[in-house]
């Protein structure tokens, strides 16, 4: 095996763990979801002779039997996005596997990227085909799939669960009212509308489940994206790395930014999980994406606000002034790269919210002695931090 595709494989088998792990906090999520919403019928349940004597009789109890059937949309709902963000990574976790197995079937490493991306591109023509399915559905087609597939059982089930405030509210209602010799009349019309309701709300979670799953299969994630693009333009890698004589190579085919957000004479610092399973107190950073490239001339102050507004929902207005610091080497001998660091000065922080899908936990402003101390205790530890801190302190 030549050393190129080993190192491919290699970060194959990292793809591999991360959409992994990825896969793990998707099911964790689900799990808590789902116990939540299980824990509070559960409750209203056995509660449900209590509330009604003491909190306001049968029209309380319809009122949290109404508010529970919402809750069960919303909790539907949210079941619904995290089955496309699984879809996404069990598709790339196939993929891969199919590529480890038939390894040996593949000479170059261009040879694998191709049979990679034609199994992605033809997953994708096959449900863009699929994917106007029209309504009714086959009852035997829809059960079939559904028992096939552990996820989309999960949802369905906790779907049928939320129609258990219901039926709990239209009980409540057929004690309150008293039609006298018609009560059998009012059973009927409560039975019509619950099927309605039944029918309308099946329909309505059916397509948004499908259109859920269905858009996270044609949509181009990071996952096995190989080639960075946008909007039609040349595409190109972030990275190309070979092995000369043994010895490995990186070459970063876009330029990179290291924030320093300031507030109030104080650091803005994130901290963040980094592939070692540490928390690293760091600044922000990332690529600079082609739209702030003009004629070979990077615009690295525009990279930082991005950055900061990606990472923190900053806002662009809170930007007093970006200074560019300087070029940061990350390791010369090993990344050729052209990265700088970047001062930002800001008038304010707020609606401040974490970008989740970077494991970005939480943020603090620091001053002086208090980034000196965290230095000193190796929580900040990061070579680009560390170098931009010294950038930022000698324009003092």
């Amino acid at each position: 095996m030549n050393d190129d595709k080993r190192v491919f494989l290699d970060y194959l088998k990292q793809i591999y763990d991360q959409a992994n792990e990825h896969l793990r906090e998707q099911e964790h999520k689900r799990d808590q979801v789902v116990t939540f919403y299980a824990v509070l019928i559960s409750f209203i349940i056995t509660t449900n002779h209590t509330i009604q004597v003491n909190f306001g009789g049968p029209i309380m109890m319809m009122i949290l039997d109404l508010a529970l059937c919402v809750i069960g949309a919303i909790v539907c709902i949210s079941l619904s996005s995290l089955r496309g963000w699984h879809t996404q990574y069990l598709d790339a976790i196939y993929v891969i596997n199919y590529a480890m197995a038939h390894q040996n079937q593949y000479v170059t490493v261009d040879d694998l990227k191709n049979t990679i991306q034609e199994m992605l591109v033809n997953n994708q023509i096959n449900e863009k085909e699929n994917k106007d399915k029209k309504w009714p559905i086959r009852v035997g087609e829809w059960f079939k799939h559904t028992i096939s597939s552990t996820e989309d059982s999960m949802f369905y089930g906790v779907w049928i669960f939320s129609m258990v405030p219901l039926i709990m509210m239209e009980h409540s209602l057929y004690k309150l009212v008293n039609w006298g010799s018609k009560q059998g009349a009012l059973l009927v019309i409560l039975s019509v509308a619950f099927t309605l309701v039944f029918v309308v709300y099946f329909r309505h979670m059916y397509k948004l489940l499908n259109k859920n799953i269905k858009n996270a299969q044609i949509y181009k994630t990071w996952i096995l994206d190989f080639d960075y693009y946008s909007n039609g333009k040349k595409s190109f890698s972030y990275y190309d790395v070979s092995m000369n004589h043994g010895i490995l190579s990186i070459k970063q085919n876009t330029a990179g930014v290291v924030t320093v957000p300031i507030v109030d004479n104080r650091y803005l610092m994130i901290k963040i999980k980094r592939t070692d399973g540490r928390f690293n107190w760091e600044f922000p950073r990332g690529f600079v994406e082609p739209e702030e490239i003009h004629d070979s001339m990077i615009d690295y102050s525009t990279a930082a606000r991005r950055e900061l507004n990606e990472e923190l929902n900053v806002n662009y207005s809170a930007v007093m002034k970006a200074v560019d610091l300087g070029e940061i080497e990350p390791d010369s001998g090993l990344i050729k790269s052209s990265i700088h660091a970047v001062q930002v000065e800001l008038s304010e922080l707020k609606k401040i919210k974490l970008q989740s899908s970077e494991k970005i936990v939480e943020y603090r402003l620091m001053d002086e002695d208090s980034l000196t101390n965290e230095v000193k205790k190796r929580t900040i530890i990061d070579g680009f931090t560390l170098s931009a801190i010294t950038l930022s302190r000698n324009t003092k």
